[in-house]
């Protein structure tokens, strides 16, 4: 992708919470673990991205899973990435990626906000074209597929 001042910008591969978690060895699937964390230290042409709506998810399930206490190694395992320059954030500056997400929502309920919102976030993100999930109704709802593939977009399932 260009920009204005000729600069190449690398393409960005959102991550759903879940594919952060077998990242960081907190949801323990041996199969997921690696495919996870060769996400951020890949060096391939695409950079791994969290959504603001991840990361908010990413501390609570964390929190749940861990207690308080393990939600600043997580957090800072999260910030380090960022710093290497492995991670990159992304936010919306209105409230556009909310109505894309209530939209998700009304074609298949079975997807959660959360999920909806992380899938909108990345739908929003002009540099990036697709979300790696390990969640079902996200990978396997055919409206949301069809929506994705018209826009240029996809999910794909870790591993």
């Amino acid at each position: 992708m260009d920009v204005p001042n000729g600069e190449r910008v690398r393409r960005r591969a959102h991550l759903d919470t879940d594919v952060v978690l077998h990242a960081l060895g907190i949801d323990r699937d041996p199969d997921l673990h690696w495919p996870a964390k060769d996400l951020f230290f890949s060096g391939k042409q695409l950079v791994a991205c969290l959504s603001i709506p991840t990361l908010g998810e990413l501390a609570l399930k964390v929190a749940e899973k861990q207690g308080r206490k393990g939600v600043p190694a997580a957090m800072d395992w999260v910030f380090e990435r960022n710093e290497e320059g492995r991670l990159v954030f992304f936010g919306v500056e209105d409230e556009s990626a909310f109505w894309t997400a209530a939209e998700i929502r009304s074609h298949d309920a079975r997807i959660g906000p959360t999920d909806a919102l992380i899938v909108a976030y990345m739908i929003h993100d002009s540099a990036a074209d697709v979300l790696y999930t390990t969640d079902g109704p996200v990978l396997e709802s055919d409206a949301l597929l069809a929506t994705l593939r018209e826009k240029g977009k996809k999910v794909l399932p870790l591993g």
